[in-house]
């Protein structure tokens, strides 16, 4: 597998043409169609990485092996840069709860519950929050769960991209 990023602005005609070897356009821009539905083809921005198989009949020169080109330091740097943000994400929900309980709890106490019986506007404003705070937590579960979810599978993507770049 080999890898080609484009230069310039371009699309799959005019990539096909000046990549492929005489008469043979047509044969690379169906190649560069099967193995990179990932892209819009009509529309390749400069920097755009494709997959090109190893016997494409292209020019060489203008492609570098997978295994040295750029998809496999994206695929490196890709699963570490999800961790991460997933890892963030969930560090600032599990904070964000562990705030809500708090005062919810801090609500419940003896003390308190009397100061809030005192003004009902208080004691509205009480309900609201443990309610809003409930209704959060379960936002809160469910939006932790699809992260980890796309997590999985944003691995599974990117193992996938590693055995191309092989």
């Amino acid at each position: 597998m080999r890898t080609i990023v484009t230069d310039r602005e371009t699309d799959l005609e005019a990539l096909s043409r000046r990549i492929a070897v005489a008469g043979k356009s047509q044969v690379v821009a169906d190649e560069l169609r099967r193995l990179n539905p990932h892209a819009d083809l009509n529309d390749l921005p400069q920097g755009t990485v494709l997959l090109v198989e190893d016997e494409a009949p292209i020019e060489r020169k203008m492609t570098q092996g997978a295994e040295l080109g750029p998809l496999g330091e994206v695929v490196a740097q890709l699963q570490p840069l999800i961790d991460g943000a997933v890892a963030q994400t969930v560090a600032r929900v599990t904070d964000r709860a562990r705030e809500n309980k708090s005062v919810a709890d801090a609500l419940k106490l003896a003390s308190m519950k009397r100061a809030i019986a005192v003004d009902p506007l208080i004691m509205k404003r009480a309900d609201t929050f443990v309610r809003e705070a409930k209704a959060a937590r379960a936002q809160s579960d469910a939006a932790v769960k699809a992260l980890k979810e796309l997590q999985i599978a944003a691995r599974g993507e990117s193992e996938r991209l590693a055995k191309l770049a092989r």
